[in-house]
């Protein structure tokens, strides 16, 4: 249902790093302290991240997180389906909560990673 985009990196990049041309910002957002041994037995992290190119706000830190693994049809699916699965069976139901809880979880860790950008960002006078 969604998609999983990371990097991997030998060092944990900035929380936010923010890159201006002629006309305007872009900041990119990363997040993730997940670490693994990869392939070639190095010791990575790995990195979840987006990129805000229009208003840098708690707001659309969220949904650009949230844009990233789910579709807005997505959203819709998971959340139509959990408030109607009463009518379903009890493997849709157990399923559609499942789902639900999944989008809840992924929408927490994006404020979560929102409030400390945001902060970030200000700290560096970057915004208001």
């Amino acid at each position: 249902m969604y998609i999983q985009n990371f990097q991997t990196f030998e060092v944990r990049p900035p929380l936010v790093q923010m890159s201006e041309s002629r006309l305007r910002r872009k900041y990119t957002i990363s997040w993730g302290e997940e670490k693994f041994v990869n392939d070639l037995g190095v010791e990575v992290y790995k990195i979840f991240s987006v990129e805000i190119g229009r208003e840098f706000s708690y707001g659309s830190i969220i949904s650009a997180i949230i844009s990233q693994r789910y579709s807005n049809d997505d959203v819709t699916a998971i959340s139509l389906n959990y408030l109607n699965k009463e009518c379903a069976s009890e493997t849709k139901r157990i399923e559609y909560s499942a789902e639900y809880q999944a989008l809840q979880d992924w929408r927490s860790m994006a404020k979560e990673v929102a409030a400390k950008a945001v902060a970030y960002a200000k700290e560096r006078q970057w915004i208001e």
